[in-house]
């Protein structure tokens, strides 16, 4: 599989004529360089799941301002003429599957362009639009919303999306996942991953990026893991980007009993530490024009 990276980046100026200037230096109305190509790149708008064992200083401190999937030999690096834009950063490096990277632009834009739109099954919205919690939500879900239950966080994500970005499209959740150790956990884990696609489909949920954090890491490649030979049993394993229709449809989904069933037996007695982060993909057409000058 190709050696890709993600990273996270804060940048100093977080505004979107900043994220603006940032993309159009990251491309400088060049072709990509066959050594750091981009797949793709979210805006970042919150954690949904803290981790609570892996830099956990660095990750749940940090206001991210933009998540960068990058592919080909210099994937690791982030380039130089971008550093002084950028105030703090986060990197794993990963194996994803060649045919996922060549395609993600058309894999991505299929999803997002379904119609008509799939459906939601379990809640109900009011005339604003927000998500009507239903009945159960104060007894059967933890404040936090750690364990992928609807918690008021949750719903306060999906009302700052609607009201204040005015985004109501599709979602990419970024999981950053580091498995236990005992025997059969991630085969518990691609179990879920197997009915998550069931339950998940119904309301256009879909895995369109999957990686394996590469471990140990190879002469010449750098994270944020510090020491290449970090063990694999003490830092992330795998990584996901995962396609929902809307923020609405991934509340949706949390509410499901089918859903929370899977979760419970399969999800949570495999991971040891995740991290889950919503981001917003950005289009990046305007941003590869060829002689565009700042």
């Amino acid at each position: 599989m190709p050696v890709c990276a993600l990273h996270l980046v804060r940048l100093n100026d977080a505004s979107s004529s900043g994220i603006d200037s940032f993309l159009y230096r990251l491309f400088g109305g060049e072709p990509d360089d066959v050594n750091f190509g981009i797949v793709t790149v979210s805006r970042v708008q919150s954690p949904i799941i803290r981790p609570t064992r892996i830099d956990t200083t660095l990750l749940n401190a940090t206001p991210w301002t933009l998540l960068l999937v990058a592919s080909g030999s210099s994937a690791h690096v982030l380039p130089t003429h971008l550093e002084h834009d950028v105030r703090a950063h986060y990197s794993v490096v990963a194996g994803i599957p060649s045919k996922i990277v060549t395609n993600y632009h058309t894999i991505s834009a299929k999803l997002r362009d379904v119609q008509p739109p799939p459906p939601l099954l379990e809640v109900k919205l009011d005339h604003n639009n927000d998500v009507i919690p239903p009945p159960s939500f104060s007894r059967d879900t933890r404040s936090d919303g750690q364990d992928l239950s609807l918690s008021p966080a949750l719903l306060d994500l999906a009302r700052h999306l609607n009201h204040n970005v005015k985004h109501h499209g599709a979602v990419s959740m970024l999981n950053l996942l580091h498995f236990h150790t005992a025997p059969g956990a991630v085969e518990s884990y691609h179990e879920y991953g197997r009915r998550f696609a069931t339950v998940a489909g119904k309301r256009g949920g879909n895995a369109k990026l999957v990686g394996v954090v590469i471990s140990p890491l190879s002469q010449g490649l750098a994270d944020s893991r510090g020491q290449p030979q970090r063990s694999k049993d003490d830092w992330w394993n795998e990584c996901t980007l995962v396609h929902y229709p809307s923020i609405n449809h991934f509340i949706d989904m949390s509410i499901d009993p089918e859903y929370q069933h899977i979760n419970q037996h399969y999800r949570l007695s495999a991971i040891k530490d995740t991290a889950l982060i919503c981001t917003t993909e950005i289009d990046l057409a305007p941003f590869r024009s060829p002689g565009y000058k700042l």
